[in-house]
């Protein structure tokens, strides 16, 4: 983000150098130094600022579009000087744009994107947000896009300030805002999903909702509470603990006062989400119930981490909740599943060896009814991670269970709009093996598994779809490799 500095030149119009382009011709000029990165074209827009003044109002549009502000920083004992010189950096710029569209009102409405950065390591009595910059966010009146987050890659979730929520939910509710993002925040106010705004996208990451302090602020006449059902969501994106201790945190709301959670769901067209298992001390699940509620929905991109829990292979298909109109109007499908081979002995049938077939259901249910009713469905993407202790897989884990998805797209008349199909198979041998001091081992070991794959599983039980790549009814893409490295999470499966 480029900030004008104190020692920016003179911008006085004097300065300027005049031109006789006409506004169209300047505005392409302008746009055509916009590539790239943002860094690397915000180098190009500063110098046309002091080079013409028709330069000057398409230069800031573009300068002034997305702005990151800060918190100030917390100098703690144990705080890394390289993150609380950062923070402080980013501070200096905050105070630095809160004085400058103080002294220029008309830069404020070309800001549309704003993130306000938090540091982490605040306690819950100290400041996150001075006064002076939460009424200067507040009159951002063109304002589409906000973010609160943590500082730095791996952040600690923090709990924002009673002022910063009540900032944040009051620019919800005055400004046009359509997108919302929640990174690593904790107990942040029900009302984000309760009170009537203009949001249509909305992403939680490792980010909580808090009942208690939305009951308590509510009795003491903080924050009036607002019906559930008012907000129309359009796209929803959601990790595996925001899903646990957000939404199911709304859902339980929501049934204890008796009201109904439909309306904030019932217009999604587009969800992203982790649907690995819930504990079980949640009593809701709350992909289903956001999932019956769903009623034209476009694009699914679901997410699923078993672990090395072999019941979870056996549940149901991840879309039988999927409310009837979902059905027609479902056109993109991503399906992203982890299966995590074990690395002890807890899991093994030393009396059967037979039944320690860990990959009896590779696709975790999904090419189970009703997956072919599915009638509009245009692009479905598979990504599947098979980890762990690899020499559990045997000759029965590349069995007849890989054909279910080419049986199921290749019955005549049933995915009539497919028209890409693509299948791509991490193997992947964990760097913490027990026993297994160096990676040449661990990369044979996969490297094994995934001539297994070619051998029993590709093409040999994909002739349809490659019949039909072939045909040229749909393209079909599949790809297996083998990797040595880390156990992936959720956050990066399929990447």
């Amino acid at each position: 983000m480029f900030f004008f500095q104190p020692s920016s030149p003179d911008l006085s119009p004097e300065r300027y150098a005049t031109t006789t382009l006409p506004l169209e011709i300047t505005d392409l000029i302008i746009d055509e130094l916009c590539t790239g990165s943002r860094e690397q074209y915000l180098q190009a827009l500063i110098p046309c600022c002091t080079a013409a003044r028709a330069f000057v109002d398409p230069c800031q549009k573009h300068i002034f579009r997305s702005v990151t502000l800060s918190s100030p920083a917390q100098n703690k004992p144990w705080s890394r000087r390289e993150v609380v010189e950062r923070i402080e950096k980013l501070f200096i710029k905050t105070l630095h744009f809160v004085d400058i569209i103080n002294r220029r009102p008309h830069l404020r409405s070309n800001v549309q994107e704003l993130t306000y950065a938090v540091d982490s390591e605040l306690y819950e009595h100290e400041l996150d947000l001075l006064p002076e910059v939460g009424e200067a966010i507040c009159q951002l009146t063109k304002l589409t896009s906000l973010t609160l987050r943590a500082h730095g890659p791996r952040p600690v979730p923090f709990a924002p300030s009673e002022e910063l929520i009540i900032c944040i939910l009051s620019m919800l509710k005055h400004l046009p805002i359509k997108s919302f993002t929640l990174s690593a925040v904790k107990d942040f106010h029900l009302n984000l999903l309760t009170a009537p705004t203009a949001l249509e996208e909305l992403t939680l990451a490792n980010s909580t909702l808090d009942w208690e302090s939305a009951m308590r602020q509510r009795r003491h006449s903080i924050m009036p509470s607002v019906e559930p059902g008012e907000l129309w969501l359009k796209k929803l994106t959601c990790n595996a603990k925001s899903l646990e201790e957000g939404l199911n945190v709304y859902l339980s709301y929501a049934k204890s006062e008796h009201v109904g959670a439909r309306g904030a769901f019932s217009h999604l067209e587009q969800l992203k989400v982790d649907i690995s298992p819930v504990p079980p001390h949640y009593t809701e699940d709350p992909f289903r119930h956001i999932s019956k509620s769903m009623e034209r929905l476009r694009e699914l991109d679901l997410t699923f981490d078993c672990g090395n829990t072999r019941d979870w292979f056996h549940k149901p298909s991840p879309l039988e909740d999927l409310h009837p109109s979902s059905f027609e109007s479902l056109t993109h499908l991503t399906f992203n599943a982890m299966v995590s081979l074990p690395m002890d002995d807890y899991w093994i049938n030393d009396s059967d060896p037979g039944e320690n077939t860990f990959l009896d259901e590779p696709y975790m249910g999904l090419c189970k009814p009703p997956f072919t009713s599915l009638h509009e469905l245009r692009y479905l993407h598979i990504n599947l991670v098979i980890q762990g202790d690899l020499s559990l897989v045997n000759q029965q884990s590349f069995g007849p269970q890989w054909g279910q998805l080419p049986d199921a797209l290749s019955t005549p008349g049933t995915f009539r709009r497919l028209s890409e199909v693509t299948l791509a198979i991490n193997v992947r041998a964990p760097v913490k093996m027990t026993g297994i001091t160096t990676e040449a081992t661990l990369a044979r070991r996969a490297e094994a598994v995934r001539r297994s794959i070619l051998s029993h599983v590709y093409p040999a039980q994909f002739e349809s779809l490659i019949a039909l790549d072939r045909e040229g009814v749909l393209r079909f893409g599949f790809e297996v490799r083998a990797t040595v490295g880390p156990v992936i999470g959720t956050a990066v499966v399929g990447n």
